[in-house]
Formats: structure tokens, C-alpha cells, sequence
């Protein structure tokens, strides 16, 4: 797991990462402690990519990639951080994804089995956890209501930019061999009909053109500045799997921040968020939530007592039943809304104003303390310790580049200095 953050005004943006890696293996989870999550996006120029979640892209790691990129790249810029992304992913797909077409066909194997796999799980547990023949028709309903409802819920989604123009038809046509494969598990092996299996086809389809991040997934943070930018860009990208010569990929619009004469500053944190949204929001998210599922119960419940009382009272069945039934949801809302406004206004705004005046030392020392911070709660918890390890602090300014500020080396600077000699070497 990871933390990273990027600390932004119109000075500069501070960027820190954690160092931490978990490993999921044959004997179980282990955690590292020296993983890279930040790289230099271009030698010459002030622009860089953060990396969380997967950090590997089918088998290859990101780090490789990034800095294969840079070699390609060489003193070429841009004018935005945008077009250095749509260089970067032009970059992804003429190199065939850095994999095999038989790799990309089992990656996507592994997604279709992981999504009808979870849906199946959740339905068995739905209708009592366990599976006799007498229960299969219901099984195979509760199995069609929740592939409706997510069918809903992905149509609903905006779709991928790399998947905008890819067809169910042209799916159908990459995957004969898988969905075989589906097909012998879902007809053949469990019995259901096979109107369940054309479903799922289609619902697994939406899933991979909606922008949900979905298992295996990562999220590359582009940070800098373009040729034509005064003024510093995050833009969260995230990158799950390709296929058919097509890249799955979509623009994280909610979590960009782009420093124009009318946003001054913003603090953007990734992966492992809730320590750093308790500072800044003063608030822990979870309990945050708690409050707010407690409230609506607490009106349920009231609502549910008034009903009681009248229906003692007077008899009067039909106020009761009208009260116990009374939609609270705008209540819920409404007071939702006043949290996140008291929020904005008490502790985000203030804060965000402050750092719009910060100068790089001190963006630099926010951005390793709110890893830092998190890193501090892991460790003091009997949870998995999954952010850890040294951080890495960088500053990147227009006129100053990329700087490093504190980086951890697996070499010793004063060991290799061939190593610095031919760094700018093309």
C-alpha cells in the first residue's frame, strides 16, 4: 500500500511518497520497505509521476516504463502536463504495452472470472450461504437481480477515455477463447441458464469501459509544469489493463489540481487518504461516515417511535403509517451538507489559504509530515504496517526544475560517480 501527497501553489509543488510495498505471495502478505514512487517524468524539464496501488503494469514494473519513457523523451517537451499524458499513453501503446498478446488475454481471463466469481460469492451469501440443488433456481435469480444492478450502476459511470469507441461486438470477437471458458463455468460446471451467461458477458463489458477502478489497477499522479504552464498541474491518471491493441485508462477529474489566478493552492493526497483527511479536514473519514449513518438511524428509530405512539393513542393508522414511512433522505442530506460546509469553512479554506503563501521549505516539510503522519498511525495500530519505510520529498518549480530533497539511494552516491556523469548523456 502507499501514501503520497502533492502540496501545490504558485510557487511550486511538493510531492513525498512512502516507501512501502506489500506483497501478496504464495505464503502469505509481506510488506517491503524500499519501494520507488516517484520518478523524474523528463531530464531536463519540471515534470514527474507519482505512483500508487499496482506498481507493475501486466508484469512490468512502472518504474521501468516511466524511466524508458524518459530515455525516449530525451530533451523533448511539452506544452501542458496533459500532453505529456497523452504522449505517455501514445508511448504505452506503441510498445505493445511492454507485454505479450497471450499475457494480455490472461490478465483479462483473471478480471472476467474476479468480477462473476465476486458477484456469485455475494449471492450465495445472500440467500443463506449455502448451495443445494433445490436452491439453484434462486440462486440463479439472486445471481441475475445483482449482475441488473450493477449493469445499472456501470451504465450510469463515465466511460474510460482509452475504451470510448470500443465495441461489445469487438469483444466478443478478442475473447471467443474466455468466454468459452465462462461459458463451460457457468452453464456447463453450475447449471444456469444461459440467457445468466449473455449477461454477464454484456455486464462485465460496462465494467471495463466505466470508470471504476477495478483489481490490479494503478494510479500514476502527473506533476509539474508544461512548456506554456507559469504555474504547477497534478493530473491522477489510472491505469488498469489492455487488451486488443486497447488501453484502459481514465482521467481522475475529481482529485486534479491545477493552480490558475483563481485556485491558489491545493493539498492532494492519494491511496492511503485517511490520516491526512483528519488533519485537513479535522475530522477522520470513518467516523465522519459513523456520524452520519447514526443520525439517519436515530430518525428511522424516532420516526418509528412517533408511529408507535399514535397508533396507541388514538388509533389513528393511517398518520402512523405515513409517518413511519416518511422519506428521510433530504434530512440526511441537508445534514450532510452542513458538515462538509462547517468543514470547508472552519478548517479546509483556512488551511488551504495558508499554504498558498508557503514558501518550497516549508511545502516541502507539510508534504513529508502528512506521510510521515501516516506512517506514525500504521505503526502504533496492530494493523499491517502499510506505509512505511524512508520517504522521499522532491520539489518542482519552474525556474528550479525538479529538486530532490530528501531520496533514498540503493547505491552510494560517492561509490558511482559514473553513474551522475552519464546522466545527461543521450
Amino acid at each position: 500500500m502507499t501514501a503520497i501527497v502533492g502540496v501545490l501553489n504558485k510557487h511550486a509543488v511538493a510531492i513525498a511518497a512512502d516507501s512501502a510495498a506489500t506483497i501478496n505471495g504464495v505464503l502469505g502478505r509481506k510488506v517491503l520497505n524500499q519501494a520507488t514512487k516517484i520518478v523524474t517524468l523528463s531530464k531536463y524539464h519540471p515534470v514527474a509521476v507519482m505512483i500508487y496501488s499496482s506498481s507493475s503494469f501486466l508484469g512490468t514494473p512502472w518504474d521501468v516504463i516511466v524511466k524508458l519513457y524518459r530515455d525516449r523523451l530525451g530533451d523533448n517537451d511539452f506544452n501542458s502536463v496533459s500532453d505529456y499524458i497523452s504522449d505517455f499513453i501514445q508511448f504505452l501503446t506503441d510498445n505493445h504495452f511492454f507485454s505479450s498478446d497471450t499475457l494480455q488475454k490472461k490478465h483479462l481471463r483473471f478480471q472476467l472470472f474476479k468480477f462473476y466469481q465476486d458477484v456469485e460469492e455475494r449471492s450465495i451469501a445472500q440467500i443463506g450461504g449455502k448451495v443445494t440443488d433445490s436452491s439453484k433456481s434462486y440462486l440463479f435469480n439472486t445471481i441475475k437481480d445483482n449482475l441488473n444492478a450493477l449493469k445499472a450502476l456501470y451504465e450510469q459511470h463515465s466511460q474510460c477515455e482509452g475504451l470510448l469507441s470500443y465495441t461489445f461486438e469487438r469483444l466478443q470477437e478478442y475473447c471467443v477463447d474466455i468466454f468459452n471458458d465462462l461459458y463451460e463455468y457457468i452453464v456447463n460446471k453450475t447449471g444456469a441458464p444461459g440467457e445468466l451467461f449473455d449477461l454477464a458477458k454484456y455486464v462485465f463489458y460496462l465494467l471495463l469501459k466505466s470508470s471504476r477502478n477495478i483489481v490490479g489497477y494503478t494510479g500514476l499522479v502527473f506533476v509539474g509544469y508544461g512548456k506554456e504552464e507559469i504555474f504547477p498541474s497534478l493530473m491522477p491518471v489510472n491505469i488498469a489493463i489492455a487488451f486488443d491493441g486497447a488501453l484502459r485508462y481514465y482521467y481522475d477529474k475529481q482529485s486534479e489540481a491545477i493552480i490558475s489566478e483563481n485556485n491558489s493552492a491545493a493539498i492532494c493526497p492519494f491511496a492511503q487518504t485517511d490520516v491526512m483527511e483528519t488533519i485537513l479536514t479535522g475530522i477522520d473519514p470513518s467516523v465522519k461516515n459513523f456520524i452520519s449513518e447514526l443520525f439517519s438511524k436515530s430518525l428511522k428509530a424516532y420516526s418509528g417511535l412517533v408511529s408507535n405512539t399514535i397508533k396507541i393513542s388514538n388509533q389513528n393508522t393511517v398518520l402512523s403509517t405515513a409517518i413511519e414511512n416518511i422519506d428521510i433522505s433530504g434530512i440526511k442530506k441537508v445534514f450532510d451538507d452542513a458538515i462538509d460546509d462547517a468543514i470547508g469553512k472552519q478548517y479546509i479554506a483556512p488551511l488551504v489559504d495558508t499554504v498558498a503563501y508557503l514558501e518550497k521549505e516549508d511545502m516541502a516539510d507539510m508534504a513529508e509530515s502528512l506521510v510521515s503522519l501516516t506512517f506514525l498511525k500504521r505503526r502504533m495500530m496492530s494493523s499491517e504496517e502499510s506505509v512505511g519505510g524512508p520517504v522521499d520529498v522532491a520539489i518542482i518549480s519552474k525556474s528550479d526544475g525538479f529538486v530532490w530533497i530528501k531520496r533514498k539511494h540503493y547505491f552510494q552516491k560517492e561509490l558511482n560517480h559514473q553513474f551522475f556523469s552519464n546522466y545527461y548523456k543521450k
